[in-house]
């Protein structure tokens, strides 16, 4: 059956501001399950061609498991601190996202799962499964695909590169670093992204309505941000995710996590 991922509650309201920034979605909790991970030891070598060093930056980190903390603020009300666990696998296939966001005490708020085009959220609070194609806000509504996008664009800030033309232009700020900048069609909007020269590192991307400033560095060898502040004008949201660990992951979208199985055995019968 065709639903639509519709706000009914104010825990629903909350987490749908969280799935839209990333959508923040971010990072700190227990995982599903316990396996080891591979740190980040061996970034790819660069190949002096910046665009195409970015790409094989993001294929790098196309499998991957982040986890911290996330700050919201939605006009003049904040939200407690989260602390979410997410999960990311992109391919030719499509995006298969899960994120598990948790209150004190290791309390789940709620758990998502996007694959394709559909997804599926659980509120244990209520005891309550959303399922659709779409989400919808005060702010207008988004297809899961370009939801996923967004929340892909911050998990993994290079990945916009996958999925799109970049053409290089003028940088706009004088920094005190020296910056790549491209832009290009991404989400239905026109971005401009800036990356650092040196490492690679995003420094921000904005469109008209739309800022994401990356800084601080974490991981092995510093090749993650390790805080990502996002601004959206017209919906008066803003956020703070303080990243405390990043790891590739060998998953894949067969994997257990994006097994909407769970989901469904939560629904009302």
């Amino acid at each position: 059956m065709k639903t639509n991922l519709i706000r009914r509650s104010r825990a629903l309201k909350a987490l749908v501001v969280v799935v839209l920034l990333l959508s923040s979605s971010l990072f700190f909790g227990c995982s599903l399950f316990k396996k080891k991970t591979p740190a980040i030891s061996s970034l790819p070598q660069r190949t002096g061609v910046f665009q195409r060093d970015i790409l094989k930056r993001a294929l790098f980190f196309s499998s991957m498991r982040l986890s911290g903390r996330l700050k919201l603020q939605a006009r003049e009300r904040e939200f407690p601190w989260v602390r979410i666990n997410a999960w990311l696998v992109s391919g030719e296939g499509g995006s298969y996202l899960r994120i598990k966001g948790f209150a004190a005490f290791g309390i789940t708020v709620f758990d998502l799962l996007a694959k394709e085009e559909r997804a599926w959220i659980y509120l244990p609070r209520s005891g309550k499964v959303y399922e659709g194609f779409h989400f919808f806000t005060n702010y207008g509504s988004i297809n899961v695909k370009n939801a996923v996008r967004a929340m892909e664009m911050i998990l993994n800030p290079w990945s916009p590169v996958r999925y799109i033309s970049p053409e290089e232009v003028p940088c706009q700020k004088k920094e005190h670093v020296a910056l790549a900048c491209f832009k290009g069609g991404f989400m239905g909007r026109t971005f401009t992204f800036e990356y650092v020269l040196e490492d690679l590192l995003p420094h921000r991307f904005y469109s008209k309505e739309m800022e994401v400033l990356f800084s601080g560095k974490t991981g092995e060898n510093g090749c993650y941000p390790g805080q990502v502040q996002f601004f959206l004008s017209r919906a008066g949201i803003r956020g703070r995710l303080t990243v405390s660990n990043i790891r590739r992951v060998d998953i894949g979208p067969e994997s257990q996590l994006f097994d909407e199985s769970y989901f469904l055995g939560k629904k009302e019968p």
